[in-house]
């Protein structure tokens, strides 16, 4: 899977929601600063404000934004998905990848802080992350801890498939 396409997708797909241009000038600048100066703090800053800067709207999915990601990773899709968690998703491809340690860590720390809707997300970008494999104990581990509290909410994890959230009635 080609990362920078991916990322290029999902931005795509972030401007063309409806009354996006606050989102997309807020995803700019954050990056812009961010490749600049390439600070964890500001990487988890941003991460966790994302909310507050683009919403969390339920986003369009056309179909050929749909078909596009299909073809850069077979299997994912952003159907069903908010905006905050299109951007964090988005966001956390943009974490420079060259250093697997410590890109890893990067991450990592963000599954031990972070609360129900930032796990969401971060669960969400283990199908398209550079180095997905450290995250699947956490994966595990998240799924068995905090996720059967949220009433309705499952994910389906295998190790050959990227994870599936639904809604399911009875699961809580």
């Amino acid at each position: 899977m080609n990362i920078s396409q991916m990322s290029q997708t999902l931005f795509y797909l972030i401007e063309q929601q409806a009354d996006s241009e606050k989102a997309v000038n807020y995803l700019r600048q954050q990056a812009d600063a961010f490749q600049k100066d390439p600070q964890t703090a500001t990487f988890y800053r941003v991460f966790t404000a994302m909310p507050r800067f683009v919403g969390k709207q339920p986003i369009d999915v056309p179909s050929d934004m749909a078909f596009a990601l299909e073809r850069i990773r077979p299997g994912f899709t952003v159907s069903g998905w908010t905006m905050d968690r299109l951007a964090r998703v988005w966001w956390l491809l943009q974490l420079p990848a060259d250093e697997q340690a410590t890109y890893t860590k990067t991450i990592s720390e963000l599954f031990k802080a972070g609360e129900l809707n930032e796990l969401v997300a971060l669960y969400s970008a283990l199908p398209v992350l550079a180095y997905p494999s450290p995250g699947v104990f956490r994966q595990r581990k998240g799924y068995e801890t905090t996720l059967p509290m949220c009433s309705r909410l499952s994910c389906f994890i295998t190790p050959t498939q990227p994870i599936i959230w639904t809604n399911r009635p009875g699961i809580s």
